[in-house]
């Protein structure tokens, strides 16, 4: 999904259907897998790189994947953080897992409620 301000492309992200597997330091469900959505890219254009335009666009893939989430399912969001994009993913109430892997997790109930906040705003 491409996100653009007056036809110029800001950034995008890529979601896709996951299935997460109880591993230790990972989150814990009651079914043996638990479905949701990995996070799978996520960027900005050269040119909006420091814009602050990071937030904006992380807050439409989790917008996004809460709608898919209603629509089919789905328990968490999922992302395998670059070494300097864990603690970005931090500020955005995501969960490392105890495991010492570069992956985060969010419920899917709180990226229903950042959607939820955005389409107030």
């Amino acid at each position: 999904m491409a996100w653009a301000i007056d036809d110029d492309v800001v950034g995008y992200f890529t979601l896709r259907v996951a299935v997460l597997d109880p591993v230790a330091g990972g989150p814990r469900f009651s079914s043996p897998k638990a479905p949701g959505f990995l996070l799978a890219k996520l960027g900005l254009t050269e040119s909006h790189q420091g814009k602050g335009h990071g937030p904006q666009l992380l807050a439409k893939a989790v917008a996004m994947a809460a709608d898919a989430g209603d629509l089919v399912g789905g328990r968490f969001i999922v992302v395998d953080a670059s070494d300097g994009a864990h603690g970005f993913y931090r500020r955005f109430d995501f969960t490392p897992f105890t495991d010492g892997s570069a992956r985060l997790y969010m419920p899917m109930a709180r990226a229903s409620s950042i959607r939820d906040q955005l389409r107030a705003s």
